[in-house]
């Protein structure tokens, strides 16, 4: 689980801004449930949270974060293969800082990289009582490693510990500038790593950019997931059932795959056609689903897999405007199924839907805000930051009103036109 988010120099953020997911009114000490949250050790984590904010405020850039770290854990810095992950705040030139607080199991990390386009500048991983497991700094143009003693047990295999001092040096001497020490160490055959590097890794990210056609970029590797996932888990009739739910009176879905007959740039197992089938006054009916059904419906296929796979494995999902082709009845209702799960799964999102701003969903420490400083720099902020709301104020109304900030503000819209 992700119990902390801090972003420093990236993007529209300038100075420190967290995003954290622990609970701030729960007990240490209690055993008693704590609405929408797990216990992770001593701590309260939540299930979820929502961020709100104007245009350009700067709330999909804390995605965007996230995404960067997971890039250079898979790709290193300006590989062929990595996207464009060190954007300083108006280009200053100074590294860029991420770290996050997770758990893995009952255990709780902290990891922070600090960097830019050709080096990495500090690389460190902590345990919950932020004793060292190891650190990596690059001081006038040389690396600087800090491993102690205590924590080879936690990197290295039994029979590894047997030459501990050489191949932790070897392992050090391979490391380029741009490539980060943990990946190396799992890359090198240090499995006792391997689980917090894949606890970062495969955190589930959805931006929201379309391409030229209007799909998201991961409209058709969503698809094929998905339709690989419910034929794996046997949900094949429960998909259908979900998709009548919401209006969609499909009676079937027909995947073809193309493993029969493969054809050039095709995946193995991907998806050549699926089909919705439908009974209309007696008489059979086919629709193309990718391409005839509407948006709102290929989304929701997709997405019940996903929501269904962080439930059951549980797994994190980070998803920009997650309200895109989604009535707001159907979104309270995802998050809910999350809220309501028996396990650890996180759904982070961003969104412009102020009919989610409810108690009734969130916890006023669930639901944030990005906005701008006079300086252009996002500032992070909860709502139970607010400490003059009353219980029964409609929080909705105050949104809207301006009370917390992090809407737009202007006078008039002066289109071509307008008198």
């Amino acid at each position: 689980m992700l119990l902390n988010i801090t972003i420093e120099n990236f993007r529209s953020y300038n100075e420190s801004q967290t995003l954290s997911l622990i609970a701030s009114n729960a007990s240490s000490d209690s055993d008693e449930s704590e609405v929408n949250a797990v216990k992770v050790g001593d701590l309260w984590v939540r299930k979820s949270t929502v961020i709100y904010g104007a245009n350009a405020s700067g709330k999909s850039n804390i995605i965007k974060a996230v995404y960067a770290l997971i890039d250079i854990l898979r790709n290193d810095i300006n590989s062929s293969n990595s996207a464009v992950v060190y954007s300083p705040f108006f280009k200053n030139q100074k590294p860029t800082t991420i770290s996050i607080d997770f758990s893995v199991s009952e255990q709780i990390y902290n990891y922070t990289l600090s960097y830019d386009n050709e080096n990495i500048y500090l690389e460190e991983l902590l345990d919950e009582t932020e004793r060292q497991i190891f650190s990596r700094r690059l001081i006038e143009d040389k690396y600087e490693y800090l491993i102690p003693e205590l924590a080879y047990k936690l990197i290295l295999s039994d029979e590894q510990l047997e030459v501990a001092e050489g191949l932790l040096k070897q392992i050090q001497l391979s490391t380029t500038s741009k490539r980060l020490f943990l990946r190396q160490l799992v890359e090198n055959n240090c499995k006792q790593l391997e689980n917090i590097k894949n606890s970062i890794q495969n955190v589930l990210i959805r931006q929201n950019p379309y391409d030229y056609v209007g799909k998201p970029y991961s409209a058709y590797s969503d698809l094929n997931f998905a339709a690989n996932y419910f034929e794996r888990n046997h949900k094949e009739i429960d998909v259908v059932k979900a998709l009548n739910g919401i209006g969609v009176k499909v009676n079937n879905l027909k995947v073809i795959y193309n493993n029969e007959d493969p054809q050039a740039g095709d995946i193995y197992g991907g998806v050549r056609k699926l089909l919705s089938k439908y009974n209309i006054e007696g008489k059979e009916c086919e629709l193309d689903f990718q391409n005839d059904e509407s948006d709102g419906t290929v989304k929701f296929y997709n997405y019940f897999a996903l929501i269904d796979f962080i439930i059951q494995f549980n797994g994190i999902l980070i998803v920009d405007e997650l309200e895109t082709h989604f009535h707001p009845l159907l979104i309270e209702e995802i998050i809910r199924a999350v809220h309501r799960s028996d396990s650890k799964a996180q759904l982070i999102f961003t969104t412009h839907n102020p009919v989610l701003l409810s108690d009734d969903i969130f916890e006023r420490d669930q639901i944030y805000f990005a906005a701008k400083n006079e300086s252009q720099a996002t500032e992070l902020y909860s709502l139970a930051d607010f400490t003059d709301l009353k219980e029964l104020d409609n929080i909705q109304v105050k949104y809207m009103t301006g009370k917390f900030g992090a809407i737009p503000y202007f006078h008039s819209l002066n289109l071509s036109g307008d008198k």
